[in-house]
């Protein structure tokens, strides 16, 4: 009797194994249906973590979010904290629209629909970055306009823990300011963080405005030097000559409010806003500000009218 053979014998029983077990899921359907849905699990799979999508005529494959399981603890943490970010901006973009339909609803005819001005111009991450959270100390200086301007304005300050002064130069203009050192006098005094000028309406008409005018816009501007501030054009009632492209080409869009696209109801002598239609350009000047400016700040709409005071000094007009 010959010794057993083990290595060829191992040989066999596996050959022999391997071929009926073939055979047999061969045969088996059900085998051949799980065999099926592994190789279908193994494609789905892969493409959930593809980084592109297929298409078959008319239909999108959709992928599923199996791949999300496999992210590092510090992606999901990273996403986390983004996500809570964009959730704090859309609350505050949320406020912004409810105010904007207030202005609407409260003046039906101070302020056309198109010339309101949206969130949206800014990317919410821009947004937030570029907010100055600080309290201010404002000044409002210029001409006659900013009459019932400064109440409202007084209004935001005390809604929001500003402080403000305001300083009235009747019939000023462009040459008024930039012929003399009274805006950095009043720098000098009040010491602000935040500046708006309200000057232009006195010169809707002057001629030649550039060459008249330049190196007076070109004085005021290095009195206020690098502080934040925002030229709030005039609310014009007929066409200007040049002075509110004049304002723009000098401090840029992101420092100009275009007073003139609003509409206004006005007093008799055809010029200055009613004290509602001040209130609701007030109202527009704080939304731009806060969502289109160079410099925004917080602006919530106040939610009461204060008889505080507005801390007003009165210049009479010039004498020549």
């Amino acid at each position: 009797m010959q010794p057993l053979n083990f290595p060829y014998f191992k040989h066999h029983i596996s050959f022999i194994l391997k071929h009926k077990l073939l055979d047999y899921l061969k045969n088996n359907p059900l085998w051949e249906i799980i065999g099926l849905l592994i190789i279908s699990f193994a494609i789905i799979g892969a493409y959930s973590f593809a980084q592109i999508d297929l298409k078959i005529p008319e239909i999108a494959l959709k992928k599923t979010e199996i791949n999300q399981l496999f992210e590092s603890v510090a992606d999901s943490s990273k996403n986390v904290l983004k996500q809570n970010l964009l959730a704090d901006t859309d609350t505050i973009i949320k406020e912004i629209k409810i105010k904007i339909d207030t202005i609407k609803k409260a003046n039906k005819t101070e302020i056309r629909i198109d010339t309101v001005f949206k969130i949206d111009t800014l990317s919410k991450q821009e947004y937030m970055s570029r907010l100055d959270t600080t309290k201010q100390r404002i000044l409002i200086i210029g001409d006659s306009m900013l009459e019932n301007l400064r109440f409202r304005l007084r209004d935001y300050c005390e809604e929001n823990g500003h402080e403000m002064k305001s300083v009235i130069w009747y019939s000023s203009t462009t040459e008024y300011f930039g012929q003399s050192d009274t805006l950095a006098y009043f720098i000098k005094q009040y010491n602000p963080t935040y500046i708006l000028f309200v000057v232009g309406a006195n010169e809707l008409f002057v001629k030649d405005i550039k060459k008249k005018r330049q190196k007076y816009v070109e004085h005021i501007l290095a009195q206020i030097g690098n502080r934040k501030f925002i030229w709030i054009g005039p609310p014009n009632w007929k066409e200007d000559t040049g002075i509110n492209e004049m304002i723009v080409e000098n401090v840029g869009e992101k420092r100009y409010y275009p007073s003139l696209k609003l509409k206004y109801k006005r007093h008799k002598d055809g010029a200055h806003p009613l004290k509602a239609s001040a209130y609701a350009w007030m109202d527009s000047v704080a939304t731009w500000i806060t969502t289109q400016s160079m410099y925004p700040i917080v602006l919530n709409k106040p939610t009461k009218t204060s008889k505080g005071s507005t801390n007003t000094t009165m210049l009479q007009p010039r004498r020549n």
